[in-house]
Formats: C-alpha cells, structure tokens, sequence
C-alpha cells in the first residue's frame, strides 16, 4: 500500500533548489519540494520557499539605493574631492555591516 502510494506521489512531487549569493561571495543553497496540482502547472509548496526571494527583492533596492546616494555625493560640486572620498568611505562602511543577497535562482 505505501510503496503504491509512493509511487503515485513521486509523479507529482518535484525538488526546487534555492541557491543564494550574498555581497561577500559566500554561497548558499537550501532544497524543497512542490507538488504539481493540474496540467497547467499549478504547483503547491511552502510558503517560506519564497522568504529568500523576498529578501533578494529587497536587498536589490537597498544596493540600488546606496548606488544612488554614492552617485549623488560623486557630482555635489559643493564638495571638495577629500570630501566626497570621506562621505563615500563612510556610507561604504555602515552598508557593508549588513550581508545582503547579490544573485538568487530557484533551480
């Protein structure tokens, strides 16, 4: 009985791989599953499958954010370059206390 019902399930229920890449090059990757619910392709899964993207989204606005702001220090013409060399080491300094995802893929 549990070897039909195995068989039965193992045609609906898949692996996803979440593979991470974060600002200081470290690596990581975490595996679940899903189950296929029809042919359209519905799938069911936890919902904290989803919490890595979610970050991923988040932390792609703070980098482009920060990105902005270097930027905008970069063409104050109120600053002398010592200046701006001192504003942007500082603003790189408090952004990288804090490890952020770069790169995410569901596989």
């Amino acid at each position: 009985m549990f070897s039909n019902a195995y068989q039965l399930a193992s045609n609906f229920t898949k692996p996803v791989i979440t593979s991470l890449r974060f600002t200081d090059n470290s690596t990581e990757s975490s595996l679940a599953s899903f189950v296929i619910l029809n042919s359209e392709g519905w799938i069911i899964t936890a919902g904290h499958i989803f919490n890595s993207h979610m970050a991923f989204r988040q932390h792609q606005k703070e980098i482009n954010d920060h990105e902005i702001e270097i930027k905008s220090i970069e063409s104050n013409p109120t600053l002398f370059d010592q200046q701006k060399k001192n504003k942007i080491q500082h603003l790189r300094k408090q952004f990288n206390t804090q490890k952020r995802i770069i790169n995410h893929s569901f596989w």
